[in-house]
This record gives C-alpha cells, sequence and structure tokens, in this order.
C-alpha cells in the first residue's frame, strides 16, 4: 500500500528562530512605520497569509499593500537565514533517505508558510531536493487546507492516488495534530518545536516521539 508523508517544517525538519517574525516585523516596519506588528500574534502552527491579515487589521493597512509587504519580507527573510544559525532536526535526513529508497513511500510538504519561504528554509540544508510537491499557503484559511493541497498535489505529481488513511502527517503543534484529524490522516507529533511532549501527548497523535531520531518506530506502509 502507498504511503505519503506531508511534513511541517518550522519546528519539525528545522528550528529558524523566530527568524519569520523578525522578517516580518522588520517589513512592516520599513514599509509602514509601524514596530513589533506581530509580536502579539500568536504564531505556533498557523498561516502565514492569517498572520499578516492579522496585523493589517489591527493596524488599518489597505489589503492592496499585501503583495508589496510579502517581497519586503521575503528579502528580509533571506537576511536573517543569512546571519543566523538555523538548526536541522535530528533524524530528519535519515527518514527522509528511508522513505526515499522504500518504492510505495512518497515525501511531500505540508506547511503554513508560503511557497517561496518555505523553499528558502529549506535550502538552508539542500532539503528541497527531498520536496518536489507540497501544500503551502496561499491564502488565509485552515491548516487541514494545507494538508488537502499537499495531498492533491502529490496525486498529480507522483501519479498516485492517496486516501487520507495512507497519509501520515508529521509535524510538531497541536495544531498539526488537529489538522490531521480533520481530515482523518494519521499523525506522528514530534516534540522538536515550542509545544511540550506533554502538550502533544494530551491530543493523543498516533506516534509521540521526542525526535525523529526515534524513526525506526514509524511504520512505512
Amino acid at each position: 500500500m502507498h504511503r505519503l508523508f506531508l511534513w511541517d517544517i518550522d519546528g519539525t525538519i528545522l528550528l529558524a528562530k523566530g527568524s519569520g517574525k523578525r522578517a516580518m516585523n522588520r517589513s512592516f516596519w520599513e514599509l509602514f512605520h509601524i514596530p513589533d506588528a506581530f509580536d502579539n500574534i500568536q504564531m505556533t502552527g498557523g498561516l502565514d497569509m492569517n498572520f499578516v491579515q492579522a496585523a493589517f487589521a489591527n493596524h488599518q493597512i489597505p489589503l492592496d499593500q499585501i503583495a508589496p509587504f510579502f517581497e519586503a519580507y521575503y528579502g528580509n527573510l533571506q537576511q536573517e537565514l543569512n546571519n543566523m544559525t538555523v538548526t536541522l532536526m535530528p533524524g530528519v535526513i535519515e527518514l527522509l533517505d528511508k522513505i526515499e529508497q522504500t518504492d510505495f513511500c512518497f515525501n511531500s510538504i505540508a506547511t503554513g508558510n508560503m511557497e517561496r519561504s518555505a523553499r528558502m528554509k529549506l535550502e538552508v540544508f539542500n532539503l528541497n531536493r527531498y520536496f518536489p510537491v507540497g501544500g503551502f499557503c496561499r491564502s488565509a484559511g485552515e491548516r487541514y487546507e494545507v494538508l488537502l493541497d499537499g495531498i492533491r498535489n502529490a496525486e498529480n505529481y507522483y501519479q498516485t492516488n492517496f486516501t487520507t488513511g495512507q497519509v501520515t502527517v508529521i509535524g510538531d503543534t497541536v495544531e498539526d495534530i488537529r489538522a490531521a484529524r480533520k481530515i482523518n490522516a494519521s499523525v506522528i507529533a514530534v516534540a522538536t518545536g515550542p509545544t511540550s511532549y506533554e502538550q502533544l501527548a494530551s491530543e493523543k497523535p498516533d506516534l509521540l516521539l521526542l525526535n525523529l531520531q526515534d524513526y525506526n518506530h514509524i511504520k512505512m506502509n
């Protein structure tokens, strides 16, 4: 039976240590001269466009400024990634390789990042080669919609149909677990992000790991 693994990025694959929020704050300041616009917005497990629309609403910025904002954001994010130490989570490469080497298993991204910023983060460790396809934030919405996009795009790319019972989400937040449950996918939670092991356990994921070094516990079928 085929299996599709949908990977979150921040806190699951890597830690960029707040680079996205800092880049958004800097971009907001550069364009609108408003400091710390994202400091009071809860960003864990959410979608980039939701954060941006919330900041725009909070400060009454016209929505036609969203495109210029994102252009500034991508430039500032690249500077952040160039000037800081991004951490690759343990076991990630080993699990990606194991999935790639298994004929009936496939990798796909499912992230709240816009695709351009997601690709920038993955490129720090040359990981885009593992993810020719994925689900990304394209508009304001819900986390589970990103998962559905990741499945549809993977089906088109790999020319394989996946029922939700053949999909496993890998993530580090309560939101990842709840989104997986919403589409009836299985979910592996890893306590490598901001959410504690105990909080993740309370959501009853199918498998809970301290980190992906324990990838031998993950079923490939």
